[in-house]
């Protein structure tokens, strides 16, 4: 739970409820109160889902298989993912050709760079210009 709370603002922006439980989280995708940034959040929830739940499955194998490695706090195992999501979503805005999401991609972004944590640590640089 504590790794995801930085994340948490990223639905408090767009006036969408959080998972409740895990099979929300694998399984459905939270929608925003407004329309408009439905498509945009379509692409990118996947990418975030996937990051911080790889980081928290890898710090988990870490601490099972490799116990000579040091305990990461959960905003350590946080900035990692977040690192990762914007790695993601960088190439995301490349590949994406402009009549299939870029648009709306590239403005959920932007209203997400009025949040500074993610605008300094999720959000890739292209977007905050």
């Amino acid at each position: 739970q504590s790794v995801w709370q930085p994340f948490k603002q990223l639905q408090r922006q767009l006036e969408c409820a959080f998972p409740r439980n895990a099979f929300e989280l694998l399984f459905e995708t939270p929608k925003p109160s407004d329309g408009y940034y439905v498509r945009g959040y379509l692409k990118i929830w996947p990418i975030v889902r996937a990051c911080v739940c790889y980081q928290i499955w890898l710090q988990r194998a870490d601490r099972t298989f490799r116990v000579d490695l040091t305990f990461k706090s959960p905003l350590e195992i946080s900035l990692q993912a977040a690192g990762l999501i914007r790695l993601h979503l960088r190439q995301l805005l490349q590949d994406l050709p402009l009549k299939k999401g870029y648009i709306k991609v590239f403005n959920l972004l932007k209203q997400l760079s009025r949040d500074s944590w993610l605008k300094q640590f999720v959000l890739p640089d292209a977007v905050q210009d």
